[in-house]
């Protein structure tokens, strides 16, 4: 990361040096009302973006280092633009929120020269209706494999300190309505203070009409961009992109960065519908196939672990993963996910993989036999230190032999390029044995699933619910939009079973602060090519009329909706499949009656909804299970009233 001080002044400078005093020159790419402008100025880069006129973006500096040579601060030149090109296709993704994506864009190749080398370096733009991409195409001077970027001058800078949502710890803490400038938490350790920095995406709201996010995009080599908050003169703010880990070595000669993402829209529904992060990375190869990715219901162990019932304690052992199977059939889900302890990490190293899980309470291969001869699919956990580390290509090969469907990932939080190859390693053996692929406390999704769709998920949200600080209502109210701006996440929802859930389960160290209708809402709210259900069958079984609305759902939609919501406070979300819909609406600790107008559906006449939605007296404190279940046929009208609970939530399912 540059210096604070070097970059307080590369910003003071934008602002205050005037056009007459300095060496300037402006190229700018225009796309309907959007305009894109990069400024030489004494060899410093920078950037604006407006529309209509309006600037989004104030000035704001551009710029990489890359083998000592600092592009965009001091010394760069603009050599040439290449002339726009525009872009326009759709196409249908394999799973998703809607099945087709308009890809419609204007892109540019802008070229630089430094006064200390020949090799130029180029920024390509590609502009759609509603935001930008852009990156840095360098080429190093070192041989292949050598090449190292040590720091990005990137910044992002707004005439005002506005409020701003984002994530700090990978999506497990969010930061709501602070000014940008602020937009950072200090956290006390053993070893002192330590600052957590944003993790994109990052929400700007600029006026009741105008939000704006900032991203990233195709994250598969580069190391992950944290947004450093700094105020400016005269009350401006600017976020500035820090390299996680400081800088990215071992770079081939010729190299890309992930696309930096703004996208801004009149609603915050307007960017949790933007397709510009999908659109920004690559489609699938089209020599590989991937028609064995099953976007699945799963049924998962962890949050059961310790809980009983009148002829069962679930503990981790051969007989209950017998049971669970049985009852994920039973229930009509695809799956079961064996979580953490099935090997003992402490006692594989020197193991061949088959016999790893010798090393804990499960006979492996008695259980895969049954789940095949079931036909209910099998993921399996694993901590990557040693699904990375220990000979990972023969336990990919004992996988396929067991017919595990999907592997959960778990552990790559720390936020660096290493992390990111080693993200990629798995991926790719997954791949290659047709195994679909989730990750716990990962790195942040960029829309790589675009061009690998087996990579289902990945649980960059506070999932339910083991950890030292429970999810408030406010945090899902505000962790919804930013985790649908992002990509799917693996929240691993739907603890319906909540009166005194601590009281006998191992990793359920808080109360939920949820209703039993909010838990169901938040499967549909929180998209994810995999639903790690999290409670156990026999709450489902009891709660059989509450737990329809989740058996009902797809995990594929032809269509998704922002219905209406303000960000921190609550959210409704609408999907559709083929004629039928389905609705979800969470809110905040405060109780909330909305009105719906559901005229996008079309005709509503005759047809029915079916609505889940909590009990007048439920709270997500202090009774957090009653709920109720009506059906209301529309007469003549498209809207629907909808009543939530403190803390609570509602499903409409409508055909």
């Amino acid at each position: 990361m540059a210096s604070n001080v070097f970059k307080l002044l590369l910003l003071t400078s934008l602002i205050f040096t005037s056009p007459l005093l300095a060496k300037e020159t402006t190229l700018t790419i225009g796309h309907k009302d959007i305009k894109f402008a990069i400024t030489s100025s004494d060899g410093y880069l920078s950037y604006t973006l407006s529309k209509n006129g309006q600037n989004i973006i104030e000035p704001s500096p551009l710029g990489i280092t890359v083998d000592n040579i600092a592009w965009g601060s001091g010394n760069t030149t603009i050599h040439e633009a290449a002339g726009g090109t525009r872009e326009s296709h759709d196409y249908k993704l394999p799973w998703g929120e809607k099945k087709y994506i308009s890809n419609r864009y204007t892109e540019d190749l802008y070229s630089f020269n430094h006064s200390e080398t020949k090799i130029r370096m180029y920024i390509r733009v590609r502009m759609f209706d509603d935001g930008i991409g852009f990156r840095y195409e360098l080429q190093g001077t070192q041989p292949d494999g050598q090449v190292t970027a040590s720091d990005e001058l990137t910044a992002f800078t707004f005439d005002q300190d506005y409020p701003a949502w984002t994530f700090v710890r990978l999506g497990m803490q969010a930061i709501s309505a602070k000014p940008i400038s602020q937009l950072q938490e200090i956290r006390e350790t053993k070893r002192g203070p330590r600052t957590l920095l944003p993790v994109s995406p990052v929400v700007i709201k600029k006026a009741n009409d105008t939000y704006v996010a900032i991203h990233e995009a195709k994250l598969d080599s580069f190391a992950p961009a944290f947004l450093t908050p700094f105020p400016q003169p005269d009350g401006k703010a600017a976020l500035e992109v820090t390299l996680g880990g400081g800088k990215v070595t071992n770079l081939p000669q010729k190299f890309v960065t992930p696309w930096r993402v703004i996208i801004f829209g009149k609603t915050p529904g307007d960017l949790i519908e933007s397709d510009i992060i999908l659109n920004l990375n690559d489609p699938p190869n089209p020599r590989l196939d991937y028609s064995w990715v099953k976007p699945s219901k799963l049924i998962w162990d962890w949050r059961g672990r310790g809980a009983t019932t009148d002829d069962w304690t679930y503990e981790l052992n051969t007989e209950t993963c017998l049971r669970y199977i049985d009852k994920a059939k039973s229930l009509g889900l695809d799956g079961f996910m064996i979580d953490a302890h099935w090997y003992d990490p402490k006692k594989v190293k020197n193991l061949e993989p088959e016999l790893w899980h010798t090393t804990g309470p499960v006979d492996m291969p008695k259980v895969a036999e049954y789940a095949k001869q079931q036909n209910v699919d099998l993921w399996l956990y694993f901590n990557h230190p040693e699904l990375s580390r220990y000979q990972p290509e023969k336990i990919f090969d004992l996988l396929s032999e067991w017919n595990v469907k999907g592997v959960k990932n778990g552990f790559l939080h720390d936020a660096n390029q290493k992390n990111v190859a080693g993200d990629m390693r798995m991926l790719e053996l997954a791949r290659q044995h047709k195994i679909m692929y989730d990750v716990h406390e990962p790195l942040k999704p960029t829309g790589l699933r675009r061009t690998y769709p087996h990579y289902v998920s990945r649980e960059f949200v506070h999932a339910l619910a083991d950890g030292a600080r429970m999810a408030t209502p406010s945090y899902h109210a505000t962790a919804a939009y930013l985790a649908a701006i992002a990509g799917p996440v693996d929240q691993t929802p739907g603890i319906i079973a909540l009166n005194n859930a601590t009281a006998e389960r191992h990793y359920v160290r808080n109360e939920i602060q949820s209703t039993a209708t909010a838990q169901i809402a938040r499967c549909l709210i929180y998209y994810s090519g995999i639903l790690n259900l999290s409670d156990i069958p026999e709450a489902y079984e009891q709660r059989a009329d509450l737990f329809e609305f989740v058996q009902k759902m797809p995990m594929t939609w032809d269509d998704t909706r922002f219905i209406q919501g303000e960000i921190g406070k609550y959210i409704v979300i609408a999907r559709r499949s083929k004629n039928k819909w389905f609705i979800a609406a969470i809110t905040n600790e405060e109780a909330r009656n909305i009105t719906l107008n559901l005229s996008f559906i079309g005709n509503l006449n005759s047809k029915t909804a079916r609505i889940y939605a909590d009990a007048p007296d439920a709270h997500y404190l202090t009774n957090r299970e009653p709920y109720q279940i009506t059906d209301k046929t529309f007469t003549n009208t498209n809207m629907l009233k909808l009543e939530l609970a403190p803390g609570g939530g509602a499903c409409v399912w409508i055909r």
